[in-house]
């Protein structure tokens, strides 16, 4: 559930900047239910994958430089059968790769791993 939280503070933290209500960082880390230093850096993070996120200290607020969103969105369904295997995920062999994926052949199965093996 800690995803579903992360997910729902993210998509809270872009509409407030949209809309210019963010507040000083420390009010805006108390409603996301954060440390201001924690607030700190998904900030920095956000800026360095491309968001434009900039302080105004005169209105005290975090905004946008120019027309800019973070939206993510989690969909949930059963899937038929067919869907079923063709969506199959495989698993982690012995040497903690994965293995069996058909979800794009190596470039997703290579991907999975480079993030997985700083986990061990």
């Amino acid at each position: 559930m800690q995803l579903f939280k992360q997910i729902e503070r993210l998509n809270l933290l872009d509409k407030l900047i949209s809309q210019k209500r963010t507040g000083k960082p420390e009010n805006l880390a108390r409603r996301l239910d954060l440390s201001v230093s924690r607030l700190a850096r998904i900030i920095e993070y956000l800026r360095e994958t491309g968001a434009p996120i900039q302080y105004d200290r005169a209105s005290q607020t975090y905004f946008y430089e120019f027309e800019y969103r973070i939206f993510i969105q989690v969909s949930m369904q059963p899937l038929s059968d067919t869907d079923s295997r063709l969506y199959e995920a495989g698993c982690i062999d012995d040497y903690g790769h994965f293995s069996n994926l058909n979800l794009g052949g190596n470039y997703f199965s290579s991907f999975l791993n480079s993030i997985f093996k700083n986990l061990k």
